[in-house]
């Protein structure tokens, strides 16, 4: 080929993990080239795939980049989930106690370690970002396919956790075409049941014999005590997060209390310093009226 390199038609992966990787000013300009070359090469299929590639927001794009820069905070994120899941799916409520500081200050080292990441690469993280990445971290310690999304560092906007149910993950990462990290179609049964379901399932079939409406009533039963599971692991979650906020609440009213009595005693040495410059002020004008006296007695002697 007369030593000329031969450039690779992309493909869809390949395009993702370059796309998703880039600074956000560069994301469209870039689609746009692979594009291109996909079709100069025929390749029509990769190139309309390519193309449904979308834009990540700024909260989806600082976790894509904070996963690919740091990946021992990916590992953590990781072991961290999984702890809390297992905790969770056996109703474990001294274990989800135990964790909680373990997740509140993995959360707060994402949430600073993300803003250090975006701000070296020239973007600042509002405050409203910053609660994006948040929401996107809570969502994938709870739900295993969003933890899959959010360490593919291929997000296209931040994931949000409703308390209770898996996450929507298939719209919120990489475009059409993109295989799920955890399709749902394929994934095992036991990953997104209980173990108490688990050993529910178990005990139905052991009682294959009994009635039609025996068996009805009886997985019905099972149904709702399941569902009564799933709550109350949602609610688990929900009271640590509620706790946390509480907290934060309570320190930041212990800090405005210390404003507020820093600012009252500032206000009473003001009054307390504004006080002794009206004595001044007044004893000054008592002085100027006994001098202006003397001095007309003095001019009245004077005058005599």
């Amino acid at each position: 080929m007369n030593g000329q390199t031969v450039e690779p038609v992309p493909d869809l992966a390949s395009a993702a993990d370059l796309l998703y990787g880039l600074d956000l000013a560069e994301f469209t300009a870039a689609r746009k080239d692979l594009v291109r070359a996909a079709r100069s090469a025929g390749a029509q299929d990769a190139a309309r795939q390519i193309d449904g590639l979308r834009p990540p927001t700024t909260a989806a794009w600082a976790m894509n980049q904070l996963v690919r820069a740091r990946p021992e905070q990916a590992q953590a994120l990781r072991r961290t989930g999984q702890l809390l899941r297992t905790a969770q799916a056996s109703l474990d409520a001294d274990a989800l106690r135990a964790l909680r500081p373990q997740r509140d200050a993995l959360l707060d080292a994402f949430i600073s370690a993300a803003a250090t990441v975006a701000a070296a690469r020239g973007q600042a993280l509002s405050a409203a970002v910053r609660q994006e990445v948040r929401n996107t971290l809570v969502a994938a310690l709870a739900d295993e396919r969003a933890q899959e999304a959010v360490l593919s560092g291929q997000l296209v906007k931040a994931l949000l956790y409703a308390g209770m149910g898996e996450v929507d993950v298939d719209a919120d990462s990489a475009g059409e075409g993109m295989p799920s990290p955890v399709p749902v179609s394929s994934a095992p049964r036991v990953m997104r049941t209980t173990r108490r379901e688990h050993a529910a399932e178990q005990e139905h079939a052991e009682q294959v014999e009994e009635e039609p409406e025996a068996q009805r009533r009886r997985q019905a039963a099972q149904e709702q005590v399941a569902a009564a599971d799933r709550a109350l692991a949602a609610a688990s979650l929900a009271e640590a997060e509620a706790d946390r906020r509480v907290a934060s609440a309570q320190r930041r009213v212990g800090e405005f209390e210390a404003m507020l009595a820093t600012a009252r005693a500032e206000h009473t040495a003001l009054v307390a310093d504004a006080q002794a410059a009206t004595r001044e002020r007044e004893a000054a004008a008592a002085d100027l009226d006994a001098a202006r006296s003397t001095l007309a007695a003095a001019g009245a002697t004077m005058a005599g």
